[in-house]
């Protein structure tokens, strides 16, 4: 469980880097007076991407070894961190995984727009998932409204 804690740790500060990139960047268009295009859909998914790195960093650092103490036996010791993972799993790392998760899924939509084989279909998909989805919502606003009608009568 631990290794798995260290290797969540190293890919979390890597994410971090991705932030730290757009805040170089930023700075750098500025000494060079060019345009900054801000904001973008990857300086979104990559400040949430930090923030959730950021929790996660904590709970691995912090919150996972609340408790323990050098003084207790292997057993009760296993037994606290045990709990802590079990406590916190719950709510805050499957929630986490699901952000950082949706937003690398959008990273790489974003980058593999670029390449000339493939980035005519990842428009062309977007654009037909964007008029699904409107679809959908206008579907479940006239069902709403028909089912409420209904009702009234």
């Amino acid at each position: 469980v631990m290794s798995m804690f260290r290797i969540i740790n190293v890919f979390s500060v890597l994410n971090l880097f991705f932030l730290i990139e757009h805040i170089l960047q930023f700075f750098f268009m500025a000494k060079i007076k060019r345009a900054y295009h801000f904001p973008e859909l990857l300086h979104f998914t990559d400040t949430a991407i930090a923030i959730s790195s950021y929790f996660l960093l904590d709970f691995s650092l912090n919150q996972m070894f609340k408790d323990i103490d050098p003084g207790y036996s292997e057993n009760k010791n296993n037994l606290i961190l045990s709990y802590n993972i079990q406590n916190n799993s719950e709510f805050h790392l499957e929630y986490l995984f699901a952000v950082i998760t949706i937003c690398l899924t959008a990273r790489c939509a974003i980058n593999l727009q670029y390449f000339e084989q493939i980035g005519p279909l990842i428009k062309i998909l977007g654009k037909m998932l964007i008029n699904f989805f409107n679809f959908c919502v206008l579907y479940s606003i006239l069902l709403v409204m028909f089912t409420l009608l209904g009702n009234y009568n």
